[in-house]
């Protein structure tokens, strides 16, 4: 069974695309992927051995090597021209922005870019804003820890997203997303409790006034 996440993740790739999964590990969602036709041919792709002779394995048991086809390569450098779709996920941020910039002028090949990465989610948002990738869809998962998932496209117009929707993601903000109320509910509180112990003096204290701030509007729809 798979993960709240990778199910997430499934449930947002458009059906019939050709997919690659960068950083795929044991190749669980490839075979996801294929198992339930929502793609009909997925590259599993890994710039490690090890994971990849795990994938290579999995996909074997799942009677699947016509369909699901193990990759080793260092991100996106020598993805296939049929791929339509990439994602990218359970890696950080940094990583992930670096693997995207090494490919640039792959960007107009791709309907969607699946994104669900560990880190700072404003700075990734802040890179998808600045490289002009517009947000399509955003979704939350929740497993042991909460994760943002985005999908998104590079655009030839500027793309522009506020301070809070940089923070929160614009879509997830519009539909007041329970996950995220919730995150947003709980990193305000310890925000407040650090507040009190912090000096009031500090350019710390009045940078955590202005992100409890930032929170509390994002929760009141402000």
């Amino acid at each position: 069974m798979l993960s709240s996440r990778l199910l997430t993740i499934a449930s947002m790739i458009n059906s019939g695309s050709i997919v690659a999964d960068i950083g795929t590990d044991h190749a669980l969602l490839p075979i996801y992927l294929v198992q339930n036709s929502i793609s009909p041919k997925v590259y599993a792709v890994d710039n490690k051995k090890g994971p990849l002779e795990r994938a290579k394995q999995a996909v074997s048991l799942a009677d699947l090597e016509q369909s699901v086809i193990p990759m080793l390569s260092p991100g996106l450098k020598d993805i296939s021209h049929d791929v339509n779709v990439v994602v990218i996920a359970g890696m950080g941020v940094e990583t992930a922005t670096e693997i995207l910039l090494s490919a640039k002028s792959c960007w107009h090949q791709f309907d969607q870019i699946v994104l669900q990465l560990n880190g700072d989610q404003y700075q990734l948002r802040q890179f998808l804003m600045s490289n002009q990738f517009e947000i399509l869809d955003e979704q939350t998962a929740l497993d042991q820890y909460i994760s943002f998932i985005l999908s998104v496209v590079h655009v030839s117009h500027p793309v522009s997203y506020s301070q809070q929707q940089l923070m929160f993601g614009p879509i997830l903000l519009q539909r007041k997303d329970e996950l995220l109320m919730k995150f947003i509910g709980e990193q305000l509180a310890k925000k407040e409790q650090l507040l009190q112990v912090v000096p009031c003096d500090s350019h710390r204290f009045h940078q955590l006034k202005e992100e409890i701030q930032l929170y509390q509007n994002a929760l009141t729809g402000c």
